[in-house]
């Protein structure tokens, strides 16, 4: 779904750093750079981890649906990404256990997709 509306927030040591509202043109970059991205979403069924954000969007899609997304920074090093989609919405997705439900994905993002986005967001490399 098209993003109608945004903030980033660029974190470092578990302090904000920078936020900014995202403009027209980022939000139909940033739905781009999404929908290239969506096929690694994976379902994760644990709630959010403790590990440090490093950016964090809230995001409105065109139907009035709201997600975030997170780049955290993964204890073992390197980053991922983590969706969290509205209360109220979840994924039914099937598992050796039967189907599950969660509100959660989760995919890994590599060292150049993370400087395209930090560049889409901030104009910059924002660490």
């Amino acid at each position: 779904m098209p993003l109608v509306s945004g903030a980033a927030t660029a974190y470092e040591d578990h302090k904000a750093i920078e936020q900014v509202t995202l403009k027209k043109d980022q939000l139909e970059a940033l739905s781009r750079w999404l929908e290239r991205h969506q096929r690694a979403w994976g379902a994760h069924i644990t709630e959010p981890s403790t590990e440090p954000v490093s950016i964090w969007l809230d995001l409105t899609q065109v139907d009035g649906k709201t997600e975030q997304v997170a780049v955290v920074d993964a204890a073992h090093g390197g980053h991922f990404l983590r969706l969290s989609v509205g209360p109220g919405i979840r994924w039914a997705y099937c598992s050796f256990g039967g189907i599950l439900k969660t509100r959660y994905a989760r995919q890994p993002i590599d060292e150049n997709d993370l400087a395209a986005l930090r560049q889409l967001l901030f104009g910059q490399s924002t660490r």
